[in-house]
């Protein structure tokens, strides 16, 4: 008599068991708790560049309207959004002293942004100096830029 091989489980259903599928979803849980923060990390560096970027824009406003009439003052009016929307710019010039501004960007209520400690805000003045500040309003490296 011949006998097939595996026709002890004859009958059987196959599939997974509950165990299984159950380890299954804990290795996925724990892969996406490792990538997940790494993400969060990368789409928030990622949009500091439109903060960059709104920053040299507005700079480069004001420089056009000095060129024209020889004075910052009154040059830039409104804050100014980003492109993307992640990020406001405010500008401060003084009448008392009309060739000088400074540039600031602050992060919406968007988020990550709204959380990125590290670089909260980002400024740029009419000698062309830009810095970052941490939340804490200390300033910090170069990692911002």
């Amino acid at each position: 008599m011949s006998r097939r091989i595996g026709s002890a489980r004859r009958g059987s259903a196959a599939g997974f068991t509950l165990i299984e599928l159950m380890i299954v979803i804990v290795i996925v849980g724990i892969l996406a708790g490792v990538a997940y923060p790494g993400y969060q990390d990368y789409v928030e560096r990622s949009r500091r560049a439109d903060a960059k970027s709104l920053v040299l824009l507005t700079g480069q406003r004001l420089e056009r309207c000095y060129a024209n009439n020889a004075t910052y003052d009154g040059c830039v009016t409104a804050p100014l959004d980003s492109t993307e929307g992640y990020y406001q710019a405010s500008v401060a010039t003084q009448s008392s002293a009309p060739t000088l501004y400074t540039v600031t960007v602050v992060a919406l209520t968007s988020e990550p942004q709204i959380n990125d400690t590290d670089c909260a805000r980002f400024v740029l003045d009419q000698s062309g100096t830009r810095s970052a500040f941490d939340a804490d309003d200390g300033e910090t490296t170069g990692t911002c830029w």
